[in-house]
């Protein structure tokens, strides 16, 4: 198979995911099977999923991170603890994404698309909008981190719409003061129904 020739700016963004996948999950591979669509105009963030990484892998890596991470459903009441590993590893992503390892490409800035707000999910697949996954997002927040020192900290929560929870839900990812006595902006991963929207939620296209 001939080679890929990839631009200077997606090169340059490869090699930073190799070298965060090496650091904070001991992945040493050059991902060269990998079909990388050349970015588009506004659409300049590449995203890469290793197939060999759970939601909770992920996760785990961005509880390193200087500030609290906690799992929330939307009302802000607690994911028990012992329920974490499940409710995040159980989640699944819709049939347009491959099984094995992903490169798509979203907007490069903090908050989710503006022309995706009030979407839900339902309107969004009515559409034919593909959208980010859970563990893509996470992923997002991560490489933010390790390039800028800074969490991503978006004030619009993420419709993580590539995924699902096993009752059919969709996780959602977001910032927040979750304790008014602790006023800290903290990461939550939640997750909202199909039918949910608000001007407080939107979506990440992806493109393929």
């Amino acid at each position: 198979m001939k080679k890929q020739k990839l631009s200077p700016d997606t090169t340059k963004q490869l090699e930073k995911w190799l070298k965060l996948f090496r650091k904070r999950f001991k992945i040493n591979r050059s991902f060269s099977h990998l079909v990388i669509l050349e970015r588009e105009p506004g659409v300049g963030r590449l995203i890469i999923e290793p197939h060999e990484l759970s939601n909770m892998e992920v996760f785990k890596a961005i509880r390193r991170f200087p500030a609290s991470y906690m799992v929330f459903d939307r009302r802000r009441s607690f994911l028990p603890n012992k329920l974490l590993n499940i409710t995040l590893d159980t989640i699944t992503d819709i049939s347009l994404f491959t099984k094995g390892d992903r490169a798509y490409w979203i907007r490069d800035q903090v908050e989710p698309d503006n022309d995706l707000i009030n979407y839900s999910t339902n309107q969004l697949v009515k559409k034919h909008i593909t959208c980010i996954t859970l563990r893509g997002m996470m992923l997002y927040e991560l490489i933010y981190h390790e390039e800028t020192g800074h969490p991503l900290k978006a004030e619009i929560d993420t419709l993580c719409a590539g995924s699902r929870t096993i009752h059919d839900g969709v996780p959602c990812v977001g910032w927040g003061t979750i304790y008014r006595d602790k006023p800290k902006c903290e990461l939550f991963i939640s997750h909202s129904k199909l039918k949910t929207h608000g001007t407080e939620l939107s979506s990440r296209r992806v493109i393929m």
